[in-house]
């Protein structure tokens, strides 16, 4: 697939600017455009996949196809949460949409046999490459999902993963599962010809009460988020479940994966929860825990207030050391009204600024009272429980959970 000129031009300028090598003459031999493309990936996975980054010997597709692939993190913790799901290792399971094969791949490692499908020739062709060199034994299916469960029809796995694709063919971003392909809402009943278990990944933009109206048999929804960021959603089917979904929200960071948040769309509504103003403390969720909408049950799992109904700001008068999310000491608690911010910000120059249920965004409240990002100093622009706007200010603590 590459030459060896081709090989050895990557290998020394792999940590360079690919823009920049664009511009330079194309040594003898050597397959320029298949180069740049190899360099810009690998810096992508040097990040992202760092087990497959050790084999330098591995192929990329283009640039949007590694952009926008799981990594290794997110990859790993859905194995083992598949595994954990149908209740055995050493499955049988087929990804209808391979892509890259990054999520295939450490799936697989946990499986007995593994089908690995994929419309695009292309990515067949690296998938083929890349499985031969990781020793793996996958199965490469160059055909569509609607192909292979004809195929298969006969056939039976544990479970079936798919990812559709998000984006239009103008490179829009599409947020309804209808309007992803495949479509799973159309295909469901053809997928339960074959599995029981069906794993979806969606993008964490996709709105979950809509996702639980359009797809029926769900029966977890997971939220996952790494780092703080918030990377995607997974719903676990199940051709025999009929209740409604439990959502669950989960971080990732660079140690452990943990904070795992459950509950349901239904309980949140009856969930009891109390209002204060800001006490000695300020809790500020995960983005996997804010996309839940659990945001009353957050507040009776860890026994922490929240600010207002519609700030999502929680405060203790006691550390709560495992909130899931960022933890902060208050200092003062700032009644949004001239002469007080006025006198606020004469002694605050460089500060973080957050608005949560605030009539100005960061950045307006950073050009309007000339303060300057970053330092140790973090404001928390909100409602209280009367309705009246303030500026809270604080100091960070550092946990494990900081990011």
């Amino acid at each position: 697939m590459i030459n060896d000129e081709t090989k050895q031009f990557i290998k020394e300028h792999e940590q360079e600017n690919v823009y920049t090598l664009a511009l330079k003459r194309s040594p003898e031999g050597v397959d320029l455009q298949m180069a740049l493309q190899q360099i810009e990936a690998r810096q992508i996975i040097r990040q992202k996949v760092p087990a497959w980054y050790q084999c330098a010997e591995l192929l990329y597709p283009k640039h949007v196809s590694v952009e926008q692939c799981s990594s290794e993190r997110t990859a790993c913790y859905k194995a083992e949460l598949i595994s954990r799901w149908i209740g055995k290792d050493n499955f049988k399971f087929a990804d209808l949409t391979g892509g890259i094969g990054i999520d295939c791949y450490f799936i697989s490692q946990l499986a007995s046999e593994a089908h690995y499908v994929e419309k695009n020739r292309d990515l067949c062709s690296f998938a083929k490459h890349n499985f031969n060199l990781l020793h793996t034994d996958i199965a490469v299916h160059h055909c569509d999902a609607e192909t292979f469960l004809g195929e298969n029809r006969n056939n039976r796995f544990d479970i079936v993963f798919i990812d559709p694709a998000r984006r239009g063919k103008s490179g829009e971003k599409l947020v309804s599962i209808a309007d992803c392909q495949p479509n799973i809402i159309q295909l469901q009943e053809q997928l339960f010809t074959i599995t029981e278990y069906v794993a979806v990944k969606l993008s964490p933009m996709l709105d979950i009460k809509r996702a639980v109206e359009e797809l029926p048999n769900i029966q977890t929804v997971y939220i996952i988020s790494v780092s703080n960021e918030c990377k995607e959603l997974l719903l676990l089917i199940n051709a025999n479940y009929a209740g409604e979904p439990e959502v669950c929200a989960v971080n990732i960071d660079d140690s452990r994966i943990s904070d795992v948040l459950h509950g349901s769309l239904s309980e949140e509504t009856a969930v009891p929860v109390e209002y204060s103003a800001p006490l000695e403390y300020l809790y500020e969720p995960f983005a996997a825990h804010m996309k839940s909408g659990l945001f009353k049950t957050l507040a009776n799992t860890y026994q922490v207030k929240k600010l207002n109904v519609n700030s999502h700001i929680y405060t203790s008068d006691k550390i709560i050391n495992d909130f899931p999310g960022r933890q902060f000491k208050i200092s003062a608690t700032v009644p949004f009204e001239k002469k007080a911010i006025k006198l606020l910000f004469t002694n605050i120059k460089r500060a973080n600024i957050t608005t949560r249920n605030f009539p100005m965004t960061p950045e307006q409240l950073s050009r309007e009272y000339k303060i300057k990002d970053g330092g140790d100093v973090y404001l928390f622009a909100t409602t209280l429980p009367d309705e009246r706007k303030a500026i809270i200010v604080c100091s960070k603590i550092g946990t494990q959970h900081e990011s």
